[in-house]
């Protein structure tokens, strides 16, 4: 159909005709994810993103995002992103990080996420 989907779980929860895209008629060369946290104080006091706690934690303290795919319809399938191919950043690295981008065989491709914001933990 040439149209673009997002889905969770297998059910369809977003959906952009085509013709809203002209360049991405045909395909896409690159999917990007993003996150952003805000609260009723975000522009002096960031608040915590995810668990509240750094990647670095990994699973039972990070926050992550799991079973990762692209849909191929040339292919007619889901591909697993290239790890080679995906870069983690954070605007503020102190406050919040990304990383860990890796295969689980539980969960498929993860990758973990979160921060403290302007919390300090005393």
């Amino acid at each position: 159909s040439k149209n673009w989907w997002l889905t969770y779980e297998h059910v369809a929860i977003g959906y952009w005709p085509s013709a809203l895209f002209e360049f991405l008629r045909n395909k896409g060369d690159a999917a990007f994810w993003g996150g952003i946290v805000e609260g009723p104080t975000a522009s002096s006091n960031s608040p915590q993103m995810g668990s509240g706690h750094f990647a670095s934690e990994g699973y039972g303290g990070a926050a992550f995002v799991k079973n990762i795919q692209i849909a191929n319809n040339e292919k007619g399938y889901f591909d697993t992103p290239d790890k080679s191919q995906v870069r983690p950043e954070s605007s503020d690295k102190s406050k919040y990080t990304v990383e860990r981008f890796e295969y689980s065989k539980y969960v498929g491709m993860r990758i973990f996420y979160g921060g403290l914001g302007s919390y300090k933990a005393y």
